[in-house]
């Protein structure tokens, strides 16, 4: 047993990671029952700490069945937080997903980066693939509230934790500090990148050097690729008859003469919530020419990308105007 702040953890992993949550400034109480943390932050979550020291192995713990007492989000963590190419990885976040056409849900898990929210200051973490939403406070703003962590600042926050704990030794650093991506920021806040290309984005995945906001999208910009087609992906476009705008589609397509729009829904920018806005948006793209646009679910186009673009490019092919 490993004692922290006068609680008693079977394993030091967990006492770690209480030392991390207090250093942070999350709320936090140990269920000895669950075997877990519940974290008490806007969007309660249990989090149970796993063995698992590389990323690929916090999916050999994912709750398959869901806990008779506990019905919110469930993060899956290892033994500390992971370093990747694209982002800050805190864990696992199983996410609520309701199944439509029934009342019925299940979880959906995902990594979930961390983050620095440039609404409400605090250290955070979202879902990659579902909400992009502030856990923490419960901010939201597409992704603009998303502030990028440095590899080397989280490093640094854990170190600190564990030397509060007793575990290490302090030594003598540089003090560090969560910068945004632009250095010019006013009133001290964390702005977006601002680019014709999947604007907005703190942390984008990175592809051929083109910027991309999920896994699924690279996915399919992958199968795009394939098929040797002609491909924009995440471009803002400048359109509207009575009111100009600037509108950005996930894919635009150039397929055997016709331009069509694929969009990949599910995905934070298009939320179930948000379908009359869309298809609205889809009807101005429409009357400027576009010969299709054609909506995709999320889960679909990551599991079946291939698939999909077949589908789209048919379809593209078959449209008479």
């Amino acid at each position: 047993m490993v004692k922290y702040n006068n609680q008693e953890f079977p394993l030091l992993a967990e006492a770690q990671w209480a030392a991390f949550f207090t250093s942070v400034g999350w709320k936090w109480t140990y269920d000895s029952k669950k075997h877990g943390f519940i974290l008490d932050i806007d969007t309660p979550t249990l989090a149970i700490v796993t063995p698992a020291d590389v990323p690929e192995l916090l999916y050999a713990f994912v709750i398959k069945e869901k806990l008779s007492d506990w019905d919110k989000e469930i993060l899956i963590l290892g033994t500390k937080p992971f370093d990747d190419s694209w982002s800050r990885q805190l864990g696992l976040l199983g996410e609520k997903w309701y199944e439509q056409g029934n009342d019925s849900w299940d979880y959906w898990f995902e990594e979930s980066p961390l983050m620095y929210c440039s609404f409400c200051k605090k250290l955070s973490f979202y879902h990659s693939q579902g909400s992009y939403r502030c856990r923490v406070s419960g901010c939201y703003d597409g992704d603009g509230h998303i502030g990028y962590l440095d590899a080397t600042e989280l490093d640094k926050i854990w170190k600190d934790a564990q030397i509060k704990l007793g575990l290490i030794e302090p030594t003598k650093a540089p003090t560090f500090k969560p910068k945004p991506i632009h250095e010019n920021n006013t009133n001290n806040k964390i702005k977006p990148v601002t680019d014709n290309q999947a604007s907005g984005t703190l942390n984008p995945i990175i592809w051929n050097n083109l910027h991309f906001r999920s896994k699924t999208e690279v996915k399919i910009a992958e199968a795009f690729e394939k098929e040797k087609v002609l491909f924009f992906p995440n471009c803002k476009a400048r359109l509207g008859f009575t009111e100009r705008q600037n509108l950005e589609p996930d894919f635009l397509v150039c397929h055997k003469g016709k331009l069509g729009i694929m969009e990949i829904d599910g995905s934070p920018y298009h939320p179930a919530s948000r379908s009359a806005h869309e298809h609205k948006r889809d009807r101005l793209f429409l009357a400027h020419g576009i010969s299709l646009v054609q909506r995709f679910d999320a889960n679909e186009c990551y599991e079946n990308p291939e698939s999909v673009v077949k589908q789209f490019l048919y379809l593209l092919s078959q449209n008479a105007r």
